[in-house]
């Protein structure tokens, strides 16, 4: 392998890298004021999402809730959290739902229904765009593992 292709292969990675790193802070979760977190790892936030856990660490039930498929939003923060594309979400929620062990998050048509439901729903956590208004609400920061 010649030198040039080596330096073309580790930019690469580092653009990749770096795309990837941008993406994850193109968004922010937000929470109900009253939940006491004042942190979370991304691996925790996902079980919340994906009806794994149904209950904050002080034992108040969680209320997820997310945007619409149609969001660019939404497949920023499957990829970033969830670790998945949001079509097998979709599915993962299909198949809870067929089997009986569970329901989706709501979804909502935009960052404004989010930021409303958050605000007006004990125990919500939503995500929305990084420079969203975000009244009622607070910002609950995200550590990606």
């Amino acid at each position: 392998m010649h030198k040039h292709s080596i330096y073309v292969a580790v930019a690469s990675i580092f653009i990749v890298a770096r795309a990837a790193a941008a993406e994850e802070v193109q968004f922010q979760v937000i929470v109900h004021p009253t939940v006491t977190v004042t942190d979370m790892k991304a691996t925790e936030l996902a079980k919340i999402f994906l009806g794994q856990v149904s209950r904050w660490p002080d034992g108040t039930r969680a209320y997820p809730v997310d945007l619409s498929v149609a969001n660019p939003g939404r497949r920023m923060f499957s990829s970033s959290v969830l670790k998945a594309e949001v079509n097998s979400v979709k599915r993962y929620w299909y198949q809870q739902v067929f089997s009986g062990r569970g329901t989706p998050p709501p979804e909502k048509g935009s960052t404004a229904d989010v930021v409303a439901f958050v605000a007006n729903t004990p125990g919500a956590v939503g995500y929305v765009a990084r420079d969203t208004n975000i009244p009622g609400c607070k910002a609950l920061p995200v550590t990606f593992d």
